[in-house]
């Protein structure tokens, strides 16, 4: 039996379609809005949002991979037929996140009140700062629920209302209120979000558990797999941070250029077929065990070698296409078709990993996995 029954197949095609259909629309109205929204801010502007942008990156940072403790053990006890477990998960996660979530905007108060932070982010900014990201976690929650849930339809479908609605509400809400504007359509759109999946579905009744015991489990097995979602991060921004130090600003241009293809989301369908995988062999980890490692060979087979050409594919065809529009209308980066070919090969690689990212997550090898980071990091900083 393949390990992705036929239900599952025409769920990936929908998903798939659908992550295209969002992707799409997303270039048609993100580029030319995102030119004027850039003419209206201006740079200071811009580099306040920047600065915003940064903030809400480095609290995720923090969150030790809580959320993940849905996509990973909530398969993995349906797998088990444990739905008392799954009830038990929901809550704890809850709970903590909302912990996280209340302790950040404390230390981040704490911190303005402090002058910390450069003057431009004023009272107002800041408060809509709070808002952002209250608003975002109470989002990203319950998108980890529909993962958890298998509910991936749902989540494209909510991807598309976030890719037309936010380039579009962002570009009014701009021209109406310049740098305040941008932050209260992020706000809105993320509202926007919650309400699609609140009447779409039923959510679960959540209540307060702080279980510190299944909690010190649970972030046992989260920190590692948020410490080489960070790290893969890292390793593959250190080519822009060592061109920025040994090179010239036109050659960081030139490989920041380049790096356009350098994420699976450029392939429309990868993510969503990652996902799914994900869950797949979560759900297999529970009927099977999480020590059965032979139970997981299928995923390497037929499935692994059509996810390796989809994606191979649309990266060939996005090499093409940036290298003509290149030759004809960016004479000027140039230089960056070569930087192409070799990024081909290696995102070519560097996409396969998900497959034995997720078998490592699912059989309890992230540790193993994050001592092959830090010595390939290291390995990397000496070659450099």
């Amino acid at each position: 039996m393949n390990v992705i029954e036929s239900n599952s197949k025409s769920e990936v095609l929908k998903v798939g379609f659908l992550s295209f259909i969002a992707n799409i629309l997303s270039k048609v109205f993100t580029i030319p809005i995102g030119i004027i929204i850039a003419s209206i801010l201006g740079p200071i502007n811009y580099g306040i949002l920047a600065i915003i942008n940064l903030i809400l990156q480095y609290l995720a940072y923090f969150n030790l991979g809580i959320l993940m403790n849905i996509t990973r053990e909530v398969p993995i006890a349906y797998g088990s037929n444990n739905t008392k477990e799954v009830k038990l998960l929901y809550d704890i996660t809850f709970t903590n996140y909302f912990i996280y979530t209340f302790f950040s905007v404390f230390l981040i108060w704490l911190l303005y009140y402090f002058n910390f932070f450069v003057d431009s982010l004023t009272f107002q900014i800041f408060v809509l700062l709070t808002f952002i990201f209250l608003s975002k976690n109470l989002v990203s929650f319950f998108h980890t629920y529909l993962k958890g849930e298998g509910k991936f339809v749902n989540l494209a479908q909510n991807e598309i209302i976030l890719k037309i609605g936010l380039p579009l509400l962002s570009l009014f809400l701009v021209w109406l209120f310049y740098i305040e504007g941008m932050l209260i359509s992020m706000i809105i759109i993320n509202l926007v979000s919650f309400v699609f999946i609140f009447k779409k579905l039923n959510l679960p009744k959540l209540s307060f558990n702080l279980n510190f015991k299944k909690t010190k489990q649970l972030i046992s097995t989260s920190i590692f797999m948020h410490f080489n979602k960070i790290i893969d991060g890292i390793i593959v921004s250190l080519g822009i941070l060592f061109c920025s130090t040994f090179l010239s600003l036109e050659d960081v241009g030139i490989l920041s250029f380049a790096m356009v293809i350098a994420t699976i989301d450029k392939v429309p369908f990868a993510t969503s077929i990652v996902m799914m995988i994900n869950r797949q062999m979560a759900i297999l980890a529970g009927k099977e065990g999480e020590n059965n490692h032979q139970a997981f060979k299928n995923f390497f087979g037929k499935n692994l070698t059509i996810y390796m050409l989809l994606t191979s594919t649309v990266l060939g065809m996005l090499v093409i296409f940036y290298s003509v529009l290149v030759k004809i209308f960016l004479i000027q980066f140039l230089d960056s078709t070569p930087i192409f070919i070799i990024l081909f090969f290696s995102i070519n690689f560097y996409n396969v990993r998900y497959f034995m990212y997720n078998y490592f997550n699912a059989t309890l090898q992230m540790a193993k996995r994050s001592l092959i980071l830090i010595v390939g990091l290291i390995f990397n900083l000496v070659l450099c």
